[in-house]
């Protein structure tokens, strides 16, 4: 069985060995066809969101339980229709009705006590073990795949000065140490710039301890996508004010390359045209630049004193508007008036100013003495307490009486991750929407261990299980 979603009211198109079937995604039913001898089942979104595969066959949930995307729950519940349909890969259907939707969940809940805290003062600091490094490089390169990732660095200064440190090539969230204390996180999310981290620097030697966070990878957009720190860092950054010219409408993308085809087809088809701006900007000389694109709200293509440019990892000069692109351009730079060309695909943004960013930077400033440390618990512990570092909690409890489905709510912690019995039971931050970890049933033990690790040393002690009967997995039990 094939199973295609997509906004309900749209039409949808599918071939299977020429034989083409047309249809609608309906809002409230699915739509059940056969093609090329192959059964497909086509759900508008609202219904993906409460569709699971069960035993080789889809179930398609009733409607007072589904995904929320919003609270803190994964799952609703509301006075609806209570009808369970299941589906064979041959696509036999068989419908179910309970007799009764739950109107008000039933839960117990179960604190969690007795934790001890571990702190990460040895890496704050810089003590214990370090890696030496000739540059930095990327967490794949250095064989952490997952997590979090230590980094430790030193620029040297010729006087006592007030500076700002920006990060050319890094992804995802770096939380910046210096003598033990956390100065600013750079990146993406919450709390987080995009700029740079200002820093005081002392006569001489200056080393700084940097925390990467890999939040994970996008499923769609460029491949090769590097986490933690693979480029060079650099202080004295700052911001070069950006001249805009008006926007322009063009018949078609300023080169006639083949990444173009797949946009200039979907884009024409849609109606939308191309439009393009001239931006300028004075780089000083000696030194680079990034020219920082955030949140486009479409496709674009930059080029940079007439030449395609490129992000640090070599890909294309076409942004997705899928989040944040940087380009270096330090190989574009000639010293004098910097032109940057913006061909968006279909209507511009209302200002562009909003969305492009250029930084520039000394390249004599950069960092040296590169180190990592691998991110692990550490070995002994200790009575934490909340200082605002990054700090590890752990804490044992006896196999809970309480029937599955069972949560661990995360109230009171700010962002990390945690790990029951030495497995990943996932990550959280407290800006949602997520604010509780699904605990399985065939993990727990007579008696377990749930360790936590948070980037600001937020305890634990209010966190809690509690057993949600609003859980899917209630439903699939009946």
């Amino acid at each position: 069985m094939l199973l295609v979603r997509r906004q309900a009211g749209r039409t949808g198109i599918i071939s299977v060995n020429q034989d083409v079937k047309s249809f609608v995604f309906a809002p409230d039913k699915h739509v059940k066809l056969i093609a090329g001898g192959v059964a497909i089942l086509a759900l508008s979104q609202e219904l993906a969101d409460r569709t699971w595969l069960v035993d080789g066959r889809v179930l398609i949930g009733p409607a007072y339980v589904g995904e929320q995307r919003v609270a803190a729950h994964e799952c609703w519940v509301g006075d609806y229709a209570t009808s369970i349909h299941v589906i064979s890969p041959e696509g036999k259907q068989d419908t179910h009705n309970v007799e009764e939707a739950p109107s008000r969940p039933t839960s117990d809940t179960l604190p969690v006590a007795n934790w001890k805290g571990g702190t990460s003062f040895k890496e704050v600091a810089g003590q214990g073990e370090w890696q030496p490094i000739d540059r930095p490089q990327s967490v794949e390169h250095l064989g952490a795949d997952l997590g979090y990732t230590w980094y430790s660095a030193a620029i040297r200064s010729s006087s006592s000065r007030t500076s700002q440190l920006f990060f050319t090539a890094a992804a995802d969230r770096i939380h910046v140490f210096q003598d033990g204390k956390r100065l600013g996180i750079w990146g993406t999310g919450a709390g987080a710039t995009r700029d740079f981290v200002r820093v005081n620097l002392k006569a001489g030697s200056n080393r700084f301890i940097f925390l990467c966070d890999n939040m994970g990878r996008l499923s769609e957009g460029k491949c090769g996508q590097l986490k933690g720190i693979y480029g060079p860092v650099y202080a004295d950054a700052r911001i070069v004010t950006i001249e805009s010219g008006e926007w322009q409408s063009i018949t078609g993308p300023p080169r006639d390359s083949w990444e173009f085809e797949t946009y200039r087809e979907s884009y024409a088809e849609a109606g939308y045209r191309f439009s393009q701006i001239h931006l300028r900007a004075a780089v000083p000389r000696h030194h680079g630049a990034i020219l920082s694109l955030r949140w486009m709200p479409q496709y674009a293509w930059v080029e940079v004193n007439g030449a395609p440019a490129h992000e640090h990892a070599g890909d294309l000069a076409l942004i997705s508007g899928l989040g944040f692109s940087q380009f270096t351009l330090d190989s574009h730079l000639n010293g004098k008036t910097t032109d940057i060309t913006l061909t968006c695909f279909g209507p511009e943004p209302e200002d562009v100013r909003t969305h492009v960013v250029l930084i520039a930077y000394p390249l004599t400033e950069s960092f040296a003495d590169w180190r990592f440390r691998p991110w692990a618990e550490p070995s002994r512990e200790t009575s934490g307490t909340n200082t605002g570092a990054p700090l590890w909690w752990e804490c044992e409890f006896e196999r809970p009486e309480l029937p599955p489905p069972l949560f661990w709510v995360t109230q009171g912690l700010s962002k990390g991750e945690a790990f029951l019995n030495g497995r990943a039971l996932g990550r959280y931050w407290e800006i949602g929407p997520q604010h509780s970890l699904y605990v399985p049933d065939a993990w727990l033990q007579p008696r377990n261990r749930l360790a936590v690790f948070d980037e600001l040393g937020n305890s634990p002690h209010e966190t809690y299980l509690i057993r949600d009967s609003r859980s899917p997995s209630r439903m699939l039990l009946i």
